[in-house]
């Protein structure tokens, strides 16, 4: 599990980075996983830019926050991807019937594999809100579950690198 200051680094790391820089990385990510970029841009094709951007984004800092541990380097197969789909809309339906307290209750592993990603995607989403970016729940919930699917298809193919 990636520990909450591992994201911070990576976090600061990229915000560092100078704009060619970051279009390298960008680059990079996008050639080395293209079907996860390729689904990215499906699932928000009928969504605003700023949800694509925020979700590509998003998607390349939990790329870059895994790839520390795990080995991201063979690209994810679509079909890897449409499992973990399927598996975080699962997911999403039944957190989603839980009340508060049930929610306050449930085990890491109900939360799924990667809670701090998790959490950082909708601390990363709430301070875009912050800064001015206007997002409908649609919106939000398109990214949640862009992010959600990415951590499980990132998550649930590679393998640990220190194992």
């Amino acid at each position: 599990m990636i520990q909450k200051q591992t994201i911070e680094k990576i976090r600061q790391d990229v915000a560092s980075c100078s704009d060619e820089a970051l279009e390298r990385e960008f680059d990079q990510f996008f050639s080395k996983q293209s079907e996860v970029c390729d689904f990215v841009m499906d699932v928000t094709s009928s969504s605003s830019q700023k949800v694509r951007e925020l979700s590509l984004y998003l998607s390349y800092v939990t790329y870059k926050t895994l790839s520390g541990d795990l080995n991201l380097d063979e690209p994810i197969a679509s079909e890897i991807i449409v499992r973990a789909g399927r598996e975080s809309q699962e997911w999403i339906q039944k957190v989603g019937e839980m009340d508060a307290e049930q929610f306050s209750a449930a085990s890491a592993s109900e939360v799924g594999s990667e809670p701090y990603l998790l959490g950082f995607v909708v601390t990363e989403v709430q301070d875009a809100i912050e800064d001015g970016l206007d997002l409908n729940e649609e919106e939000k919930g398109t990214v949640f579950f862009v992010l959600k699917t990415v951590i499980a298809a990132m998550t649930g193919c590679a393998r640990r690198v220190n194992t």
